[in-house]
């Protein structure tokens, strides 16, 4: 089901708001430790695969890209140094982190199964665009949304 949608002025690519809505969704209540989240290609980045697992302890399930390399993610999903501070709880954040690592890889070896799920995620921003009358306003700058603008 979707949980979050942020309606941003100038429609920033979706990268750079991954953070925002992970902290949106904390803030709600609507994230817990361990849940997996899936998100659309957009926002796609490295990061936000290590963010999510790091600091906001759940697997971003983030559809892949073509260019994606599996060993590439593996090798940016490092312990982050917060780890190593405190000797009584470094294992069993190790123990977390692996096992969000693991959960994470799984799901993208076989994210062709979520395929379906991604349809219903265009097919509901299709559904607030036309229902927010968003359709014909969706430029990506301020300049732009005014010249399309009806005087």
């Amino acid at each position: 089901m979707p949980v979050a949608i942020l309606i941003h002025h100038g429609a920033p690519h979706d990268t750079k708001i991954f953070t925002e809505i992970m902290e949106n969704l904390k803030k709600r209540r609507i994230i817990r430790k361990g849940d997996a989240i899936i998100f659309d290609k957009g926002y796609y980045k490295y990061e936000n695969y290590q963010i999510g697992i790091s600091k906001y302890k759940i697997v971003p399930l983030i559809f892949p890209k073509d260019n994606f390399n599996i060993r590439k993610l593996d090798d940016k999903l490092t312990y982050p140094l917060r780890v190593f501070k405190d000797k009584k709880i470094e294992t069993k954040v190790k123990k977390t982190y692996n096992a969000l690592k693991r959960i994470l890889f799984h799901k993208l070896k076989n994210w062709k199964e979520y395929k379906p799920i991604r349809g219903k995620i265009e097919d509901f921003f299709k559904l607030c665009k036309s229902g927010l009358g968003l359709k014909k306003l969706h430029k990506y700058t301020h300049q732009n949304q005014l010249k399309k603008q009806p005087y």
